[in-house]
Order: structure tokens, then C-alpha cells, then sequence
């Protein structure tokens, strides 16, 4: 018997109302009998387990059931503060603050814990930003909670403006950006809307039912095939920061003086004035058709100033 299958089968009866033993077996990948002795071994451990008989039964949990006061170290409970604060310094969740106020009261119970603070800190606002930007996150944070249609008057990548009713369903925070996941009754589909490019936001007054999230989640990768392109760049020392901020640095590897990239990036309307925003500091190598665009764009922007 495994301990940390164990331990995360007992995670799984915390986080679920009720667990089967065909489930746990196929998650972990045991035998049904092997679940069985799992959940003898958290009764013997003092893990309040009862099963349910029936068509819909399964494994339980007594509902009063807590886990013990030192199960995390104190380095865990600072950690854990540390990353609640963190995120509460830009929504101003009222349930997340209480939460962080009862798990700090918990603490006095690990004798040697000093909760430290500032170790971490997140503003997802950009440089000279007056509080607009958190207001946003707050307010689309709260919609979430309270499953309220929002009215977005909204500016895509293309400079393109339109009105969105939206249904949100949770925030993402993605390369240092926060965006807002949700059902656009527009489009009939879920997307993302970039905070940063959300203009105004209002509540509509209606109420939504959440809907099933797809299995196939924009996370990753937000552009398809068809709007995407691998490129590959040589970069200069001058330019060497701004890019590894841009695409990461797990992608730049050392060539002569120089450096080089290849990396897949939307090929939308942000590329090439992305990559001109560089200037001479950075040289797409391929693909051609993209060297050629480059190249017209920045002729163009040459005939503006002659």
C-alpha cells in the first residue's frame, strides 16, 4: 500500500460528496479490493469513513470531519498565506480574506510558526496604472461569485471593437496577465477576454446558470493551427531581455555573438508590429512569407516619415 495514494485518496473524499470504488481504482490504477483496504486503513488512522449501499452509493465522509491542526508544516502555512495574500491584494474577496483570517487563527497551534509576509507579491496592473485595472479584476471576481451576466464593451488583438454579453466563469491568470474565462452569447462559445482590453464592464442584472466547461481548454495554447506560425529568430545582446520576457527563456539558445529562437506564435494582427518593435535587434530567419510581410510593413512605416 502506497502512502501517498493513501493520502490522496483521502484528498478525493475532502474535495467529493461521495466516491466509488470503481472510480478510485481506475484513477490510481488498483484493484477494487486494493480501494477496500484503503479506506480500512483511514478508519483505522481515526478517518471517519462510512459507505453508502445502493445504486448511487459509495464512500463518505462524516461532514464534521476536519484534518488535524498539524497536518501542514509551518513552512506549508507560509507558503499557503503567503500565495492567499498575494491573490487578495488584487480581487478584495471578502470569503478569501475570512479564509486567510481563520487560517492564520489555526496557526497558533504549530508552536514554532512565524507567518512571514511580502515574500510574494502580484500587481496585475501595468506600469502607471491608477486602480482601473484592479477595480476590473474585483468586479469581474465578483461577478463569477454571484453567476451575473456581464456587458463588455470590448477591443480584440485586431483593434476591432464590440458590445459582449457574457457569461464568466472563472479568471485566469496567464503570463502575467489576468483574462476572464466565460460563454460569449455573441459568439455561442466560450473565450477569453483580456482584462487589460475590456473597456467598460457592467453587470446586466441577470443571472446565469453555469455551464459545463469544454474538455479542451484554451490554456495552452489560445491560437489554432490556422492562425499560428513556427518562427525562427536571431537576437541580438540589445534586444536579448525584452525577448525572453516575451516568449521565455527556455526557448533562446546561444548562436556565435548572437542568440537564436524557435518558437509558435499567433500570427495575427500583434505579430509583426511585435516583432518591428524590436528593431534591428531582432531578425526573423523563418518563414519566408513572414520575412516578406515584415519587410513591407516596415517600408511602409519608412514612407511615413520621408
Amino acid at each position: 500500500m502506497k502512502s501517498e495514494t493513501l493520502i490522496s485518496v483521502l484528498f478525493d473524499l475532502l474535495a467529493e460528496e461521495i466516491v466509488t470504488a470503481p472510480q478510485v481504482a481506475e484513477k490510481y490504477g488498483v484493484s477494487e479490493r486494493s480501494v477496500y483496504r484503503y479506506m480500512d486503513a483511514l478508519s483505522l488512522a481515526n478517518v471517519p469513513v462510512y459507505s453508502e449501499r445502493g445504486p448511487n452509493g459509495g464512500f463518505k465522509l462524516l461532514g464534521t470531519y476536519k484534518l488535524p491542526a498539524g497536518f501542514l508544516t509551518a513552512e506549508e502555512y507560509d507558503a499557503v498565506l503567503e500565495a492567499l495574500n498575494a491573490v487578495n491584494s488584487q480581487l478584495s474577496s471578502a470569503k478569501l480574506q475570512s479564509g486567510i483570517q481563520k487560517l492564520k487563527s489555526n496557526s497558533k497551534n504549530a508552536p514554532n510558526l512565524t507567518l512571514s509576509s511580502g515574500n510574494l507579491i502580484i500587481d496585475a496592473g501595468h506600469w502607471g496604472d491608477t486602480g482601473s485595472y484592479k477595480q476590473k479584476l474585483s468586479a469581474a471576481e465578483k461577478s463569477i461569485e454571484s453567476r451575473a451576466v456581464l456587458a463588455l464593451k470590448y477591443h480584440d488583438r485586431t483593434g476591432e471593437f464590440s458590445e459582449r454579453s457574457v457569461e464568466p466563469h472563472a479568471l485566469l491568470f496567464k503570463q502575467g496577465l489576468w483574462y476572464i474565462y466565460g460563454y460569449c452569447r455573441l459568439r455561442e462559445d466560450f473565450r477569453l477576454f483580456k482584462l487589460g482590453r475590456i473597456e467598460q464592464m457592467n453587470e446586466t442584472g441577470e443571472t446565469f446558470e453555469r455551464r459545463t466547461l469544454p474538455e479542451d481548454k484554451p490554456f495552452s495554447r489560445w491560437f489554432g493551427a490556422e492562425n499560428s506560425a513556427t518562427v525562427k529568430f536571431e537576437i541580438q545582446k540589445s534586444a536579448l531581455s525584452d525577448f525572453e520576457e516575451w516568449v521565455g527563456i527556455e526557448h533562446i539558445r546561444p548562436l556565435g555573438e548572437n542568440f537564436s529562437a524557435e518558437v509558435r506564435l499567433p500570427d495575427d494582427g500583434g505579430l509583426i508590429s511585435k516583432i518591428l518593435a524590436f528593431g534591428t535587434g531582432l531578425k526573423v530567419l523563418s518563414p519566408e512569407p513572414l520575412k516578406k510581410r515584415i519587410a513591407a510593413a516596415a517600408q511602409a512605416i519608412a514612407q511615413v516619415y520621408r
